[in-house]
C-alpha cells in the first residue's frame, strides 16, 4: 500500500468515525463506493438507508468505541450502550480510499484472523492436497405455509426425514426422494412469486478449512454460527448476483447431518 492510499484511507476512517460519533450521515456520502456492500445491500443509498436505521428509532443510539486501520482494511467496535450490544465491523478500502465493503462480527479475534489471512494472500495448493470443497447441494424454499408444500411435494414423491415444529406448527422441514433432497422453511414475509426466495443450502466436511480457503481469496464470508434447527455448524456466503448460499459441517459425502 503507498502512501497516498494510506492517507486517503486514513482520512475515510476519519469521517466514518466523525458520523458515527456525531449521528449526522451526511458525509457518509462522499467516501462510500456507489457501490459498497454490507449485509445484503449492494449500493451507497441502501447501505445509507441501513445505518440511518440503526442510528434512528429511539433509545441510546449507538456509539462508536474504538477504529483502527490494517493496510486496506480498518476495524471499528459498535457500541449499544442501552443494549448492552457491541460488534466489530471491518472495513475494506478501494484504490481511491473509499469503502467498497463491510462485514459485521460478533467476535474480534474472527474479524482479526479474517484480516490476517488476507494480508498474506492465497496459500500455495500443496502437492497431492486439494484445497477444502464443497461436497453437497440442497434446494432451501421459504414458502407461505411449510405444511401445505409439504402435501403438495409429497405428490412428487417427498418424504419428511426431519421437520421442526414449535408450538404444533410445522416451520422448518428436510425432505427426500431418492438422491434428490430439499429443504422447506416458513418465510418471514409475504412470498412473490416474482422474486423467487430460494436459497442453496451446501455441505462440507471441513467448514472452518472452507471457510479459510474463501476467506484468504478475498470472499466475503460469515462467521460460523449454530443454524440450529437445522446443522450446529453453518455460514453464509453470497455469490458475485446476491445469491445466498448457506454452507454447514458434515461429518461424511452422504450428506448426514
Amino acid at each position: 500500500m503507498t502512501g497516498d492510499a494510506g492517507a486517503a484511507n486514513a482520512a475515510t476512517l476519519e469521517v466514518v468515525r466523525t458520523a458515527l460519533t456525531s449521528g449526522d450521515l451526511a458525509p457518509l456520502q462522499r467516501v462510500l463506493s456507489p457501490e459498497v456492500r454490507w449485509n445484503g445491500c449492494r449500493s451507497r443509498d441502501e447501505v445509507l438507508a441501513t445505518l440511518r436505521g440503526m442510528l434512528g428509532g429511539g433509545g441510546a443510539p449507538p456509539r462508536l468505541s474504538d477504529a483502527q486501520l490494517h493496510g486496506d482494511h480498518a476495524i471499528l467496535l459498535v457500541t449499544w450502550p442501552a443494549r448492552d450490544v457491541k460488534r466489530w465491523f471491518v472495513l475494506t478500502f478501494d484504490a481511491d480510499g473509499l469503502v467498497e465493503r463491510m462485514q459485521g462480527y460478533d467476535d474480534r479475534s474472527v474479524a482479526e484472523h479474517d484480516l490476517a489471512l488476507r494480508a498474506a494472500g492465497p496459500p500455495a495448493d500443496a502437492p497431492g492436497r486439494p484445497p477444502p470443497a464443497v461436497t453437497g447441494l440442497v434446494a432451501f424454499v421459504h414458502v407461505a405455509d411449510v405444511a401445505r408444500s409439504l402435501a403438495f411435494y409429497r405428490r412428487l414423491g417427498f418424504a419428511p426425514v426431519n421437520s421442526h415444529a414449535p408450538h404444533d406448527e410445522v416451520v422448518w422441514a428436510f425432505l427426500e426422494s431418492g438422491p434428490a433432497q430439499l429443504m422447506l422453511a416458513r418465510a418471514d414475509a409475504p412470498v412473490d412469486h416474482r422474486v423467487q426466495a430460494v436459497l442453496f443450502y451446501l455441505y462440507a466436511k471441513d467448514l472452518a478449512g472452507l471457510r479459510d480457503h474463501l476467506v484468504a481469496h478475498d470472499v466475503v464470508v460469515s462467521e460460523i454460527f449454530d443454524g440450529t434447527p437445522g446443522p450446529k455448524q453453518e455460514m453464509r456466503v453470497e455469490d458475485p448476483d446476491g445469491y445466498v448460499l448457506m454452507i454447514a459441517q458434515i461429518e461424511d459425502e452422504s450428506g448426514a447431518r
